[in-house]
This record gives structure tokens, C-alpha cells and sequence, in this order.
């Protein structure tokens, strides 16, 4: 084997290979090849042109969450600009379930995006993946975890007031039953300056 630097060249036969080093990430090359026998060279053989993979997206991380959204961001590692990604999510850490509101066919280049339509009150995990212009996918990146915010109660309402109790009725607004803890607190003025009793309730 001989080595050049930039590449190292296997001889054997009938085969022989040649290793191109120091390549950029997600790039299109092209090689053509002669002989050359007693100092005469052969005609140029037709163009082989390969893409050099993409890099597996790293330092994924959740910036914000809303009671539907999730932005995300994520380091390239080299990939050109119009690398593609796909982002997907799942909510039982891809075990069963996931979902992929950027596929590759978005053609989604930049390194955020903000994951929408999602549910209050909900953990997801998201994950990151890029394709070069082979349509040759890279690994996942490492996942990151994050939840969505719960919805404020609407419609807080007194029924069945009698001489000495009250019930506070109110809508969850979507949140997901039996996850979202609501905190009543009940004053005895107008101003809200008199705390009679509090309490967490799960709904």
C-alpha cells in the first residue's frame, strides 16, 4: 500500500482500490481514471460521481415549549447548507410510537425548527437525522426530552352555594385527564388579599 497524504492506494488483483482522505462532509465528487503503460495513457474512463455521507446532527437541544409547540436546535457537524433533515418525535421514547412533522421531502435545510400541534401537558422526545445528496440518511442524533405546557382552567365557576360551602366547577381546556394538577385558592374579599384555603387537586 502506498500512502499520499490525502489517500492511500491498494494494489491487487483483479481489483484495485484507492482511498480518498480529508473530504469534505455531504459533498459530490466526481473521478475519472487511466493507465498509463510505457509512458502512454489510455483514454479517460466515463465519470463516477459519489456523495460523502452526512454527519449525524449533535447538541440537540429544547429552546422553548408552549401548550402546543416545541422549538428545537441542533448543531450540523459539518453538513453543508443544503443538507437536508427529518425531525420526528414520540411520546414513549420511540419504543412504539413516532411521528415526523419534518420529513426529508420538506427539504427543512435550516438548524431549528418549531415542532407544532402538539398536546398540553405532554413529554416528547424529539430526535434529528440528515440525508446527503445520495439520499443516503445519517444516524439520529442523541435525543433530547422536553414537555409541553399545560393549558390555563377556563370557565371557573360556584354551584350548589348553600349558608356555609360552595363547589368550584371550571373546564380543563384540553389538558390531558389525569395529568395536570390545578391549584384553587379560595380569599374572603374581593382583592384577593385574604387566603382562606388552598389546595392542589389532580383533573
Amino acid at each position: 500500500a502506498s500512502d499520499t497524504g490525502v489517500g492511500k492506494h491498494f494494489t491487487s488483483t483483479p481489483t484495485l482500490t484507492y482511498y480518498q482522505l480529508t473530504l469534505d462532509t455531504n459533498v459530490a465528487y466526481g473521478m475519472v481514471l487511466s493507465a498509463i503503460v510505457g509512458g502512454v495513457e489510455s483514454t479517460l474512463t466515463n465519470p463516477v460521481t459519489s456523495y460523502t455521507l452526512a454527519a449525524a446532527p449533535s447538541a440537540l437541544v429544547s429552546n422553548s415549549a408552549s401548550t402546543a409547540t416545541i422549538n428545537i436546535s441542533w448543531d450540523a457537524q459539518g453538513n453543508p447548507g443544503t443538507t437536508p433533515y427529518e425531525v420526528s418525535y414520540s411520546t414513549d421514547g420511540f419504543a412504539l410510537y413516532a411521528s415526523t412533522p419534518a420529513a426529508f421531502a420538506d427539504n427543512l435545510t435550516a438548524v431549528t425548527t418549531t415542532v407544532t400541534s402538539l398536546t398540553p401537558g405532554t413529554t416528547y422526545t424529539l430526535r434529528v437525522r440528515a440525508r446527503n445528496g445520495d439520499l443516503i440518511a445519517s444516524g439520529f442524533s442523541v435525543a433530547v426530552t422536553t414537555a409541553t405546557r399545560f393549558k390555563d382552567p377556563t370557565s371557573p365557576t360556584f354551584s350548589a352555594v348553600t349558608t356555609a360551602a360552595l363547589t368550584l366547577n371550571w373546564t380543563d381546556n384540553g389538558n390531558p385527564v389525569g395529568r395536570a394538577t390545578y391549584t384553587y385558592e379560595l380569599h374572603g374579599d374581593a382583592a384577593y388579599t385574604s387566603l382562606v384555603s388552598s389546595a392542589n387537586i389532580v383533573g
